[in-house]
């Protein structure tokens, strides 16, 4: 679906038609924090343990983490007993903050890693 935008620049108005494309939420927010000079989202890779069957355990799971402060989305894969968290700006995640969420579920955050994070020099 196209769009046009028209644009106003100093004295001068001049029209200037762009095609639109949504943004992927991520691209979204990479851009909003560009924009605002302020650190981008962060994504966290956690490996779940506990989860037994994939109809009820994966769907805990999301919740569980999305209830978490900050948490913008989530996605389960229970085959590779994984979780994709999304935290918004100015948060961060942690294994005791996901062990907290899940209670006494039986589920268990055995690592997580922050994606794009810069290994330590050595």
């Amino acid at each position: 679906m196209k769009k046009t935008l028209q644009i106003g620049l100093g004295c001068a108005a001049v029209a200037a038609f762009v095609c639109v494309a949504p943004l992927t939420a991520s691209a979204h927010h990479e851009h909003l924090a560009a924009a605002a000079g302020a650190a981008a989202p962060r994504t966290y890779v956690l490996t779940v343990e506990g989860m037994s069957c994939p109809i009820s355990c994966a769907p805990k799971v999301k919740e569980a983490l999305e209830k978490i402060e900050g948490v913008e989305s989530v996605e389960v894969d229970f085959d590779k007993k994984r979780a994709v968290v999304h935290v918004s700006q100015g948060h961060s995640l942690s294994s005791e903050q996901c062990d907290k969420a899940f209670g006494n579920s039986g589920y268990f955050v055995d690592t997580i890693e922050e994606m794009g994070a810069e290994e330590p020099a050595a």
